[in-house]
């Protein structure tokens, strides 16, 4: 009867041990892995980035490219690589019908290696250098990442610091930006 009881608790103590060591959300590193959208592109200040007339800080309404749902982030297995691509202003002043130059946006990638950490993909390298152009002007423009923070099994945020071609005041603004990817569909 004692052994019973020790056999009992022994199982019951195994059963226990084993699910205070599950996450309450139920989440593993797989849950990450895939490759995601841009769905949130918003900056601290209103800017005009396509030359409409109207600023805004949501980035989506300036960034043709973003609401055209293709891939921004690609997070590889085992999250020890993760693949960027950020939005890369090239200003054109040579277009008759704007005489102030207009912008096309395209993909520009960067790729570092990462680690897991408590529901933080923490980025080894988390900068580099873009080179923008304002007619054959190079420009060459620093963006910063923060660590990426998992939201849920579809998406993950961080925020970045990066510099676009504001036409409201025609210069170069330093953008902070916080962004939202979401699992492609």
């Amino acid at each position: 009867m004692i052994i019973n009881y020790f056999k009992l608790l022994f199982a019951s103590s195994i059963i226990l041990i084993s699910f205070g060591c599950k996450d309450d959300d139920g989440f593993s590193e797989e849950h990450v892995v895939d490759t995601y959208n841009i769905v949130s592109y918003k900056a601290n200040i209103p800017v005009d980035l396509n030359n409409d007339k109207k600023t805004s800080t949501n980035l989506i309404d300036e960034i043709d490219i973003l609401d055209k749902q293709e891939s921004f982030l690609e997070v590889r297995p085992k999250v020890n690589n993760i693949y960027f691509n950020f939005p890369l202003t090239i200003i054109n002043q040579d277009y008759p019908s704007a005489s102030e130059g207009y912008a096309n946006f395209v993909k520009y990638g960067f790729a570092t290696s990462t680690t897991l950490s408590d529901k933080v993909i923490v980025i080894k390298d988390n900068s580099y250098t873009e080179n923008n152009y304002t007619g054959n002007k190079e420009n060459k423009k620093n963006v910063s990442i923060e660590n990426l923070k998992i939201l849920d099994n579809n998406r993950l945020s961080t925020n970045i610091t990066k510099s676009y071609y504001d036409f409201s005041t025609k210069q170069w603004i330093e953008l902070n930006i916080e962004v939202i990817f979401q699992k492609k569909i």
